[in-house]
């Protein structure tokens, strides 16, 4: 299957399509542009412009998780945002490809945090958003403050209605 680097669809930052590798994700997203021969100048210089911007900016990540983002592309990408200071990373909560594809597979939205929180450190981790009707409510907090307990309080949970009824139908959840 292609690599996350290989697939633009994937890399999503609140609409903005980041084109990187995993590596380069938020230099490409803070625009610092560098070439392989001065990779480090390039690399301090905007990190130098990214510091100076966290007092009058939060950057966020959100990723589309069902488009078949693999665990090892998780870590990769929890990694790059605690090297690079990102604050958040956050992930859908979809069982299905929302494009249609079914070839696209999903590990769970929540299962996912709580492993991630095992093996970091800084980066928050959360949801945009968990549909109330995939999961039964007293599941739902359970799995949040499990893996809130495992992160040492670095979790975030978005909560919404949920919107894809083939994703409802596909599954059982009355819609």
């Amino acid at each position: 299957p292609p690599r996350l680097d290989q697939r633009r669809d994937v890399l999503l930052a609140r609409g903005v399509v980041a084109p990187a590798p995993v590596g380069g994700v938020v230099e490409r997203l803070l625009e610092v542009d560098y070439d392989e021969g001065d990779r480090t100048a390039h690399t301090q210089r905007g990190y130098r412009r990214f510091s100076a911007m966290v007092s009058s900016m939060r950057l966020c990540l959100m990723i589309e998780g069902q488009e078949d983002v693999t665990w090892e592309d998780w870590v990769g990408l929890a990694r790059a945002c605690e090297e690079h200071g990102v604050e958040t990373l956050f992930r859908s909560d979809h069982y299905l490809s929302v494009e249609g594809r079914g070839e696209r597979g999903s590990l769970d939205a929540w299962a996912t945090i709580a492993a991630l929180a095992a093996v970091t450190s800084t980066v928050r981790l959360g949801t945009l958003v968990s549909p109330a009707t995939f999961r039964h409510p007293s599941e739902l907090a359970k799995m949040v403050v499990t893996a809130d307990r495992v992160s040492g309080g670095r979790v975030e949970l978005g909560m919404g209605t949920g919107w894809s009824e083939p994703e409802h139908e596909a599954y059982g959840f009355p819609f």
